[in-house]
């Protein structure tokens, strides 16, 4: 109790001396412009991609080697919302891109089982539908799933995605974000959130 006072005192102290006592008021005109300045959009950007974590490393498939042929990428959500993710990956491997539909889930199934792993990029909260089939098709290929949402969203869900080969939660579906995943994908980026 006494350390928690003495730091709670330094605390104190450093708000005093920086004036943090008196209410603080923020002009509101002109806030806009000063904050959209192209160093925040930069440090906006630094910042999303530290976040990208690996939450899952099974067997060591990541990074993925870029010798196998025989790729899917599935998309769950927005189909455009994935292309910079798949165009980059396609500067490294071929990588074949299969948009995901809940009433088509059979089908898609089937045409993912012949595939040697999987990659699911899903851009949307809303993927409850998709969880066996992905599950059932874990057990049959390498599935390495990619949250481009937030973390929260990926925990609600349940624990399904501890039967991926590979886990990795980007946090966000930026352009940016999602380069920086695809070269963390093939081990030409380190993923440094934790």
């Amino acid at each position: 109790e006494e350390q928690l006072n003495e730091k709670c005192r330094k605390v104190l102290a450093f708000k005093y001396a920086l004036g943090l006592d008196k209410p603080q008021f923020i002009q509101m005109s002109g806030l806009e412009q000063r904050l959209k300045r192209p160093e925040t959009e930069r440090l906006l950007e630094r910042l999303e991609k530290a976040s990208v974590t690996v939450m899952g490393n099974e067997g060591g498939i990541l990074p993925m080697e870029l010798d196998l042929k025989n790729t899917a990428m599935l998309t769950i959500g927005k189909s455009k919302e994935s292309l910079p993710f798949h165009q980059k990956l396609s500067q490294y491997m071929k990588v074949d891109r299969i948009q995901a539909h809940p009433d088509s889930l059979t089908t898609i199934s089937k045409r993912l089982a012949k595939y040697e792993r999987v990659i699911v990029s899903i851009h949307t909260e809303k993927y409850a539908s998709y969880q066996t089939m992905l599950n059932n098709l874990a057990a049959k290929v390498p599935v390495v799933c990619v949250y481009f949402t937030s973390l929260k969203n990926v925990y609600n869900k349940g624990a399904h995605w501890k039967k991926m080969a590979g886990v990795i939660l980007a946090n966000s579906s930026s352009d940016a974000v999602q380069n920086h995943v695809a070269d963390v994908l093939v081990g030409k980026q380190e993923a440094t959130g934790c």
